[in-house]
């Protein structure tokens, strides 16, 4: 017999009076939400911390590229010992009007003196600041590598800019052809200043393509070597006729061109001759200087036939003094050397380290007896550079430093290179991120933050 409900409710009043009795506090909803809030703000700081994580943390790992810095009030003017190709991006070009798209391209010339100079294999002039060894990329007003039809014409050792010897003057070829007119010709910019320190127009018997630049010593005189093309137009070029000839500021009138062969080396002297070599070569000439120096005639060029000289690369150097050249060569390794009385070079017979064909650049005579040399072992690494001695008993040569392979063969402020500091260290260049990294970078960086929001939410419904 099931009770009654009075008795029920007896028993249920009997329970209650010995239950203990429970206080809820009146602000538990109030709590419970900002907790609620609290674990929601955990999660978005979270993911917020992984995103910041993704973009700077690129740049804490070891190796990682750093902002230029100088280096230091004591270390002043000197050749990085490594100098560093910029990526091909920056070398990138309005197909339309040429213009270089990169807002890192700076028209502002003043960067001050520089240790190396080159052009990209995309045409894009670069400059090392010898301070900081920080890497400038110069709009260069008309430069002729920017040109894509002269560009078509020449390979990677094509470097129609030249550093003087105390790195202040850059010489550079140029080129402006249009529908209406084809100028082209020489430029020196003051790297201190910014402005053009003076300018020579090549064009009075047609546009002129610069191949190779050199400064004398003293750093009066220009030698350089070019094509004349049969034909130049905004959208075709054809016919190669080489020539060379060497440039002063202080000789004005027509500008004493001299027939040349296709492929080799210039180098001019203190007193305004130029050595012109060629395979088996070498032919001695001279502008037009002022009358006090040569008289009132032109010195008559003369041709010297120069057995051993058939492998003859760009890019040839002249002894302080200005008997001896040190020669540039595509097969080899050893330094060739050539005095001008002679009628055969000198090889340093040092030896090869192996078997590999190397191409050897003479960058400039440290002293009358050192010459800094580019090593090459064409198949793609990069470049070494060395202090070698003319004389073979006199040493082996010593190893200075690096070049990337797309550099080239640099131009390089011989001045600022001595035998007991060759090159300095400089930091790595900082290049901005590709449009790709980027990419990859705030994509990855989204689907972290979607991720994370789902977990928390996952764990919000648990709760």
């Amino acid at each position: 017999m099931s009770p009654s409900p009075d008795s029920l409710r007896d028993l249920l009043e009997r329970e209650a009076e010995h239950a203990p009795h429970v206080v809820v506090p009146a602000d538990t909803w109030q709590r419970g939400r900002r907790r609620r809030r609290t674990k929601a703000g955990a999660v978005i700081v979270a993911a917020a911390a992984v995103v910041a994580g993704v973009l700077v943390g690129p740049g804490l790992l070891p190796g990682a590229d750093r902002p230029v810095s100088p280096a230091g009030p004591g270390a002043g003017l000197g050749l990085p010992d490594h100098l560093h190709a910029p990526p091909e991006r920056m070398s990138d070009q309005d197909i339309e009007t040429g213009e270089w798209i990169r807002d890192e391209v700076r028209s502002d010339l003043a960067v001050g003196p520089a240790a190396a100079a080159w052009v990209t294999p995309g045409g894009l002039p670069v400059v090392i600041d010898a301070e900081t060894g920080e890497h400038h990329l110069l709009d260069l007003p008309d430069v002729v590598s920017a040109n894509v039809l002269a560009r078509s014409q020449h390979g990677s050792d094509w470097q129609p800019v030249a550093l003087s010897p105390d790195g202040r003057l850059l010489a550079y070829g140029y080129g402006r052809i249009t529908d209406a007119v084809s100028l082209t010709g020489i430029r020196v910019v003051d790297l201190v200043t910014g402005e053009l320190a003076w300018d020579r127009p090549l064009s009075s018997s047609g546009p002129v393509v610069v191949s190779q630049l050199t400064w004398s010593r003293s750093s009066e005189w220009l030698g350089w070597r070019g094509s004349r093309p049969r034909e130049w137009t905004t959208s075709s070029i054809g016919g190669n006729d080489p020539v060379a000839g060497v440039l002063s500021d202080e000789v004005t009138g027509p500008v004493v061109e001299l027939e040349v062969a296709g492929s080799g080396a210039i180098a001019v002297s203190d007193e305004g001759f130029g050595y012109a070599l060629d395979s088996g070569r070498v032919t001695t000439f001279a502008s037009c200087p002022p009358t006090s120096r040569f008289d009132t005639f032109c010195v008559p060029s003369t041709v010297r036939r120069v057995p051993g000289t058939a492998d003859v690369a760009p890019g040839a150097a002249l002894s302080p003094d200005g008997s001896i050249l040190a020669l540039s060569t595509y097969d080899g390794y050893d330094l060739v050397t050539l005095e001008l009385g002679d009628r055969r070079p000198t090889v340093a017979a040092e030896g090869m380290p192996d078997d590999r064909p190397w191409q050897v650049s003479a960058l400039g005579w440290i002293d009358d007896e050192h010459v800094l040399v580019l090593r090459d072992d064409d198949e793609g690494s990069d470049g070494i550079l060395s202090v070698v001695p003319v004389d073979a008993e006199d040493g082996t040569s010593v190893d200075v430093g690096v070049v990337d392979s797309a550099v080239g063969t640099p131009s390089v402020a011989i001045d600022l290179v001595t035998l007991d500091r060759p090159t300095v260290e400089r930091p790595d260049p900082d290049w901005p991120w590709s449009e790709e990294r980027w990419v990859a970078t705030l994509g990855g960086g989204a689907l972290l933050v979607l991720l994370l929001l789902g977990l928390g939410l996952l764990l919000r419904r648990r709760a």
